[in-house]
């Protein structure tokens, strides 16, 4: 076997990291970050909101709506809360609503505690492996999908998202109306 000298050494080493690291950042997930998935419907689901009352997603039919799937653990998805908050208090006059779906352990007695530190003004409901499947699954946290007026849905976001981006997705819909 040839042994490789240092500079030859460094790039095989530097290879095998940018190797490993693709590899982990596309582990498991069906969609790459902000694909487009235009033709296909969007589950329903009924969870449960923070005071106990069934919730069906019934309740957001019509609207451009934003699903942040999200933990009270996840350093990434406490970076989002506020350009949700900001996203939900811009558009949802303009027919879009943002709601966050909790993947927390203990649902509601992780969620409440953590709102009363981090305010969140847009609707959470607490869900849970089912309803992340029913997405495509959820590899990651926080991930973020987008559904049109239909429900169709129109990008999946695996991994933190720049309100800027969300913001644009939001106005491509607007202007589809």
């Amino acid at each position: 076997m040839k042994r490789l000298n240092g500079t030859n050494s460094r790039l095989a080493v530097s290879f095998m990291i940018v190797a490993l690291l693709s590899l982990g950042v596309g582990c498991g997930a069906e969609d790459t970050n902000g694909s487009d998935r235009n033709s296909s419907k969007a589950p329903g689901f009924v969870l449960e909101d923070l005071g106990g009352k069934m919730v069906s997603s019934q309740k957001f039919a019509g609207k451009i709506t934003v699903l942040n799937f999200w933990a009270t653990w996840c350093r990434y998805c406490r970076t989002e809360i506020p350009h949700l908050n900001e996203l939900y208090e811009d558009y949802r006059g303009k027919g879009v609503e943002v709601v966050g779906i909790s993947l927390d352990d203990r649902g509601a007695g992780d969620v409440i505690p953590f709102m009363q530190k981090v305010p969140m003004n847009y609707p959470i409901l607490i869900g849970d492996k089912g309803v992340g499947n029913s997405f495509g699954g959820i590899v990651g946290l926080p991930t973020t999908i987008i559904l049109d007026r239909k429900w169709r849905i129109f990008k999946k976001y695996p991994g933190m998202i720049g309100k800027d981006i969300l913001e644009d997705d939001i106005k491509v819909l607007l202007a589809r109306d």
